[in-house]
């Protein structure tokens, strides 16, 4: 397993310092911050070059999407009028501000868009390369002297489709050179000697004496953000397909919640020894949080059976503004009474609701699609399948695929695929399976 230094300080004198950093922008600042309050340097760092470790051309590398809410893929507008653009601020949200105004001028940026070749192959398209003339520290915008002789290409590899989120900070050096084209050439921290990192470690803390890490973990989006369905007959496999499905799907958790008949409500329990008003957190409002304490990872929430009356009733109470990006403007959020909202501390706040992380999904699975269709909120918001064959474990992932966006597709073989405007095709189709299967 190859290690790479990501940041370092190699020398101290009264008031200038060495510091080398191929590092993302949280280690530079906790290092940065050490000096400032050790030393009273009031914010002043002169960077100056040794014989020991050359520190000059040192790059910043970025991976932006050219996402927005009214236009899902505005690159060729970007680089027609040399800028990037934030789509989330353009649309009046907070969401990556920080992170943008983080981004040097200098910076080489690439505006890229990831999804899955096939069933099951993660893929990257590179649509344009540049470097960053300005940044309006606004969050918003950035001007790009984008490469008018690029070529847009293609990478197919396991380890690119973690780059989903719309910013990212690439440190990874085979990443930066298959991206940028560097192949062939070095960079000049890629390596620093052990016995180097121990003579100056005496700058920092016991825990900075040698900062070793490898690529942060990205960030990933659930590819059950839009919520699925899945109808079939009692006893005729939905809960077992669901597990090998998911079992199946790396980097994921997930739990069955099966509501008892005595469960009022399905984002807290009533506790009367508990501190916050007799409430504490559910296993769904666990799993939850779970997600939102770990963005690298996705966690999906299956609710069988969701046609029994006390489930769709909560359901619809408590969870239909947070199982699609449907309605919204694409925003997931839960609205919770007070003394229930503080077992939620952390989870971002939009008007007064709190937004459900990225990496969180919901499966629903019924066997009875008349109180599905019925329920019209729940129906118009859910992807509609129904299973009309079944799948055993060797040949489950040819059951499903993800589109570009990341989200799971239940492939036609085994399953049907039903818009909110077919109700009268879902009950024949759910007829005919249920004398097949």
């Amino acid at each position: 397993m190859s290690f790479q230094f990501i940041a370092i300080a190699v020398w101290g004198f009264s008031d200038k310092f060495i510091i080398s950093s191929h590092s993302n922008t949280a280690v530079k600042k906790y290092i940065l911050d050490y000096l400032f309050d050790k030393y009273d340097i009031n914010g002043k760092v002169e960077v100056i070059f040794t014989p020991e470790i050359e520190i000059s051309n040192i790059e910043n590398y970025y991976l932006l999407g050219a996402y927005s809410k009214d236009n899902p893929d505005r690159w060729k507008q970007c680089v027609e009028e040399g800028k990037w653009y934030n789509g989330f601020a353009l649309a009046g949200e907070d969401t990556l501000k920080d992170k943008v105004n983080e981004i040097p001028v200098g910076a080489n940026v690439a505006i890229k868009s990831t999804y899955t070749k096939g069933r099951v192959n993660p893929a990257m398209m590179i649509k344009a390369i540049g470097v960053v003339t300005k940044n309006y520290e606004d969050g918003t915008q950035l001007d790009v002297d984008w490469d008018a002789d690029f070529t847009p290409f293609e990478i197919v590899r396991n380890d690119v489709g973690g780059y989903r989120s719309t910013l990212h900070e690439v440190n990874n050096q085979e990443h930066i050179d298959l991206i940028w084209n560097l192949e062939g050439t070095e960079s000049e921290l890629t390596t620093v000697d052990e016995p180097e990192v121990q003579k100056f470690g005496n700058l920092f803390p016991s825990s900075f004496k040698a900062i070793q890490a490898q690529e942060e973990k990205p960030n990933v989006t659930s590819p059950f953000i839009d919520s699925i369905c899945i109808l079939g007959s009692s006893g005729k496999g939905k809960s077992y397909t669901t597990e090998l499905i998911l079992d199946s799907i790396p980097n994921l958790e997930y739990e069955f919640i099966i509501p008892s008949a005595s469960t009022t409500n399905l984002l807290a329990q009533f506790s009367p020894g508990s501190e916050r008003g007799g409430y504490v957190t559910s296993r769904l409002g666990k799993l939850i949080m779970k997600a939102h304490n770990n963005p690298t990872k996705n966690y999906v929430a299956v609710f069988d059976e969701c046609h029994k009356a006390i489930v769709i009733e909560m359901i619809n109470d408590e969870l239909l503004q947070c199982i699609s990006t449907k309605r919204n403007k694409g925003r997931r959020f839960i609205s919770l009474e007070e003394e229930i909202a503080d077992l939620y501390k952390g989870l971002s706040d939009f008007r007064g609701n709190l937004l459900i992380p990225d990496n969180f999904g919901f499966v629903f699975l019924s066997s009875k699609p008349d109180v599905i269709i019925s329920n019209a909120d729940f129906f118009n918001r859910v992807n509609i399948y129904v299973m009309v064959k079944r799948t055993e474990k060797e040949n489950i992932k040819s059951s499903y695929n993800f589109n570009e966006d990341g989200k799971i597709e239940l492939n036609t073989e085994y399953f049907k695929y039903f818009t909110d405007s077919e109700a009268e095709q879902i009950k024949r189709e759910f007829d005919d399976a249920k004398n097949k299967l």
